[in-house]
């Protein structure tokens, strides 16, 4: 599953900075999400730009959920 290749990566980029660097050359978020892509595959993480977009809607659904939770609570 692909999102779940997502979430490998962003927990590896978590504990290791230095993975992403190169996203300092990103010009445009279509550039960010190429550079995201390349840096997946490199380690071993394959997925695609669409598919970090649903990840990013599911982490941001997520979040809200929390907060909701954390206000109603």
């Amino acid at each position: 599953m692909s999102i779940a290749n997502i979430e490998q990566f962003y927990q590896m980029a978590l504990k290791n900075p230095e993975i992403v660097h190169d996203l300092q050359f990103a010009t445009d978020s279509e550039s960010f999400g190429n550079i995201i892509v390349g840096l997946g595959r490199a380690h071993g993480c394959i997925f695609t730009v669409e598919e970090i977009g649903e990840w990013i809607r599911l982490k941001s659904d997520d979040n809200e959920e929390s907060e909701v939770e954390y206000a109603v609570g």
